[in-house]
């Protein structure tokens, strides 16, 4: 599906993705009856925020802590000039990477993982210091998650 620009998304285009976002499941008699709009209008401006690549996908959201990944940390790396896509690429392919983004500052990467315990973490890490063009990590174990949203 070749993806149309979107100008700008009104009011009703925004409540739509806020129900979507948390029910991927709702239908469009659902969305109607909550937005006060035809169902066909709803089925329509959902398929123009597909094509328009503003919605990329419909997906589950995964309870980790129930699976068993009930540890989230964040990783800093600094990466060696000119390698940051390859450090990227290789982080990116991990099953324990939710999420990694170029950062400006004192670091490269932000990397968000998720790890079945301690041992888990600590060989990972040690991997990851010993990838090439990798200078060094911080990593941030998180205590507490107020809100997460990531979907891949």
């Amino acid at each position: 599906m070749k993806e149309e620009k979107v100008s700008r998304l009104d009011e009703v285009d925004e409540k739509i993705l806020s129900i979507l976002q948390k029910d991927a499941r709702a239908s469009f008699r659902e969305i109607s009856k909550k937005l006060g709009i035809s169902a066909s209008t709803a089925f329509l401006r959902t398929k123009k925020l597909e094509k328009a690549g503003v919605i990329k996908k419909f997906a589950i959201v995964l309870d980790m802590e129930k699976m068993g990944w009930d540890m989230t940390v964040a990783i800093s790396i600094k990466v060696k000039g000119g390698f940051l896509e390859e450090v990227e690429e290789k982080l990116a392919k991990s099953e324990n990477v939710m999420a990694v983004y170029d950062i400006t500052g004192d670091w490269d990467v932000l990397a968000i993982a998720k790890f079945k315990g301690r041992e888990e973490l600590n060989g990972f890490v040690k991997r990851l210091l010993t990838t090439p063009h990798v200078e060094h990590t911080c990593t941030y174990t998180v205590l507490n998650i107020v809100k997460e949203m990531i979907v891949n």
